[in-house]
């Protein structure tokens, strides 16, 4: 018996007609078989009981661009796939009709197994955790590593930020993208199963109920291009910016204004409830311009800290414990600040635990995530909660006035799955979670505003396309690696070998639309190592915020003084790394250039492909001890080898024709290179350098050379130094 195959100028689509597994899939226009070793399933469906994969009867229908399949169940159950091929994209659907006593809870459909390596050349770019390269996929991912089997969305700690994932080689590869507006609950997986590379999508945890139909609202489309992980990017940015979730650009807001334009760094984990001031001013004097410092969780009335420790009901977060020294000083020094908050994470043995223990979010088990999720977490969608989280933020702005309000291991980084049969939500929650989540965080900015007479902007780990409108800013640990840990942990051995690199996925499909980015997980010690240099280029350059971060280790050591580990809210062992003034001055001068003349591309620009030029290499070394001993990367030295020069580049949206193109050299020898300008009718070009925090950067006019029709420009970069090129036409 023959396959069934459709087929059209760009694709041609091949089942197995006893299996339904998609045998062949070639794509025309850049002649490349894209699966050498066929196998794997048709679809895998998740009951309540079951894992199902075999059926009894198969119908198959084609026209010439259109294949559905009609899969029987032993108890009578249907799965219906279609594949549509619609110009260069592949469109695929489901429904899953089921026997009356079946309790569906997802299907894996459509299953791209036996996928090419590319000649060697395969690369994986996913929006996992923001964005994550993988080099070499085919060889990587293995039964040991297996890479992304599950990777959740909505939830950037373990899974996807946005709705797809590329998978290339150097001449061609693939997008798999979910056209879906709504936020559902879904997986973008791409991972090794039985000596196979695999590309999948998962739907369901939405309705679960007996008897009741498993319906794909949206399309799963495959793209074909060329390119790398930017190509693949702007055709998802070509859909995605046009979806109801996401807000006009940035700099026709107005909320957040201080937070974008006024500072220039931020410190995250300075202890709320003991006296800090001798740290915020040293670094307030050094830097020259405003710092945001998110304080740590220990301010409430019950004692918020790491390992578990949380309060219950709201009389055991408030009256709140703020050092109310280090808020008079951080308000006279015209800084900003915000608590730690856990927002949604409670102990249900404690005040109010009656109520607290019906509104806590039930987990899936398993939850389909290498995050096992054992907190107790209250659910979004209950009244309760939405009560619980407007009443306490709104009496700790009253009793503290803080400028802006950080929420820890909320939306950003929890599965959108309920299990209750009780809360107000469907078994399974999936999008209602999502919108339940902002929700309450549209209704606590209302709240916060209409008694601070101004906005109050939210933040939260991790950053999710989902809370564009309803959260500004992010923090997260991954632009710091291979010296930090958490959200980028399980690509660590690969990141180490540099077969896989973080890459700012996010901000280039989404800088100009919000969730200003706080990264580098540094501190100000040389004991860090020279790779600090390197993160503290890529992260301002990428668009974000340097964050001091110390939350598991002690800050800095300042006229012969260190904070005390029992005066923490998690215990770490003394150091005595002194307080490095010159790594201060080094960030002072990228924080100068964010809020002076690179501001209105570094915090309000449409990220653009940066200009190709040849860097030269350099050794970085490392030491990680700002992390609990209990993980592998603890205390772990080591040298990696990067480029020298940091690069992006940026449109400004207000005028599409200014372009301004940055270089930062990170190493400690002076640099020469070569960069070659788009074609394009060039009027200026302006180099801006010496950023200085009491006046306004160097300008020169740069003399342009044309060689072989190309606009050339050589650039004398000084050690540890940044320049803004702009080009206007």
């Amino acid at each position: 018996m023959s396959n069934h195959m459709i087929k059209n100028d760009h694709w041609i689509l091949m089942t197995c007609p006893t299996t339904g597994i998609i045998e062949r899939l070639y794509d025309v226009t850049h002649q490349r078989e894209l699966i050498t070793n066929p196998g794997g399933k048709a679809f895998i469906l998740e009951t309540k009981t079951d894992v199902i994969t075999s059926f009894t009867g198969l119908k198959t229908q084609t026209s010439d661009t259109t294949l559905s399949q009609s899969f029987e169940l032993s108890d009578g159950s249907l799965v219906e796939t279609t594949i549509c091929l619609n110009e260069q994209s592949i469109e695929c659907t489901c429904h899953v009709r089921p026997h009356q006593d079946m309790e569906v809870h997802a299907l894996e459909f459509p299953i791209i197994s036996g996928l090419t390596s590319f000649d060697g050349t395969d690369v994986l770019a996913h929006s996992y955790a923001t964005g994550l390269l993988i080099k070499r996929p085919s060889i990587h991912f293995n039964q040991t590593h297996p890479g992304l089997r599950y990777a959740p969305y909505p939830e950037s700690f373990s899974g996807a930020s946005m709705q797809f994932f590329a998978y290339y080689g150097s001449e061609s590869g693939i997008l798999m993208m979910a056209k879906d507006d709504k936020m559902h609950q879904k997986w973008l997986n791409f991972y090794h199963h039985e000596d196979r590379l695999v590309a999948s999508h998962i739907f369901g945890y939405e309705h679960l109920k007996k008897g009741k139909d498993l319906l794909l609202p949206y399309m799963v489309s495959i793209t074909s291009f060329a390119g790398d992980w930017m190509t693949a990017s702007d055709i998802y940015k070509s859909w995605a910016v046009k979806q109801s979730f996401v807000p006009k650009p940035t700099m026709a807001r107005k909320h957040a204004t201080w937070l974008y334009q006024t500072v220039g760094l931020s410190t995250f984990g300075i202890n709320a409830g003991h006296d800090r001031r001798l740290w915020l001013r040293r670094y307030h004097k050094d830097l020259g311009v405003p710092i945001f410092h998110i304080l740590g969780p220990d301010w409430t009335n019950h004692p918020q800290a790491f390992r578990g420790v949380n309060p219950g009901g709201l009389d055991e977060w408030i009256p709140t414990k703020f050092n109310h020294d280090n808020l008079k000083l951080i308000k006279e020094q015209g800084d900003y600040v915000a608590p730690f908050e856990f927002d949604f994470l409670v102990n249900p043995n404690r005040s109010d635990k009656e109520n607290i223990q019906a509104h806590l979010q039930v987990f899936p088990k398993p939850p389909k995530s290498h995050d096992n999720y054992h907190f107790n977490m209250l659910c979004p969608a209950n009244p309760y909660t939405m009560d619980f989280h407007v009443k306490r933020d709104t009496i700790v702005l009253k009793e503290s006035n803080v400028d802006a309000f950080y929420y820890d291991i909320s939306s950003n980084n929890l599965i959108k799955t309920c299990m209750s049969e009780s809360h107000a939500h469907d078994k399974g929650g999936g999008h209602e979670i999502t919108n339940a989540y902002n929700d309450i965080y549209h209704q606590t900015k209302q709240a916060l505003e209409k008694i601070a007479s101004k906005p109050v902007p939210l933040g939260a780990e991790m950053a999710c396309e989902v809370h564009l409108k309803t959260l500004d800013y992010a923090q997260a640990r991954a632009w710091a690696q291979p010296a930090s840990t958490l959200e980028t942990y399980p690509f660590r051995h690969l990141i180490l070998r540099q077969e896989a690199s973080v890459i700012p996925m996010f901000s280039y499909v989404y800088h100009e639309y919000g969730l200003l980015r706080l990264d580098g997980w540094g501190k100000l010690v040389k004991e860090i190592g020279t790779l600090f240099y390197h993160t503290v280029a890529k992260t301002y350059l990428d668009g974000g915020l340097y964050e001091i971060n110390h939350e598991y280790a002690p800050m800095e050591m300042i006229e012969g003084i260190e904070n005390k580990s029992e005066e923490h809210y998690i215990g770490f062992k003394a150091r005595d790394y002194p307080y490095d003034s010159t790594m201060m001055a080094y960030v002072r001068m990228f924080a100068t250039l964010r809020t002076r003349d690179g501001n209105p591309y570094l915090a309000y620009g449409k990220m653009i492909r940066p200009l190709e030029f040849k860097s030269p290499m350099t050794n970085f070394d490392y030491f990680h001890y700002n992390h609990t001993p209990e993980v592998e990367s603890y205390e772990a030295r080591g040298t990696v080898t990067l480029p020298a020069v940091v690069t992006s580049a940026y449109e400004r949206i207000d005028h599409p024709d200014d372009i301004a193109y940055f270089f930062a050299n990170t190493s400690d020898q002076k640099v020469t290179i070569d960069v070659t300008l788009p074609s394009r009718d060039i009027q200026r070009v302006t180099l801006y350098d010496d950023f200085q925090a009491n006046g306004n950067a160097r300008e020169s006019v740069i003399k342009t050379t044309i060689q072989n029709g190309q606009t050339i420009i050589t650039l004398d970069l000084d050690q540890r130094s940044v320049v803004m090129l702009k080009v206007t036409d």
